[in-house]
């Protein structure tokens, strides 16, 4: 089921397969948040300072959670990355 919020969204796609769909972020009051077809974790010293998505296909990334809410503080609507 997706969860429509009609924030800012950004989708990840890994860039080794050009086509997955790794996760979906949309950014609330309180940061980034998984919205859709979630993969990833959330880890760091404080629980929450990267998520680490694998794609099916075996891809691993890591993202820093300041990328992923600077991302979303650049955009309107949805906006696709590859990683």
């Amino acid at each position: 089921m997706r969860r429509s919020t009609e924030l800012p969204t950004l989708i990840v796609k890994c860039a080794a397969c050009r086509k997955r769909k790794l996760a979906e972020f949309d950014l609330g009051p309180d940061g980034p948040s998984q919205t859709h077809h979630t993969v990833g974790a959330w880890s760091g010293p404080d629980g929450d300072d990267k998520v680490h998505l694998r794609c099916p296909c075996g891809h691993g990334h890591q993202v820093p959670r300041q990328q992923v809410t600077d991302a979303l503080a650049a955009i309107t609507g949805t906006k696709v990355i590859y990683l």
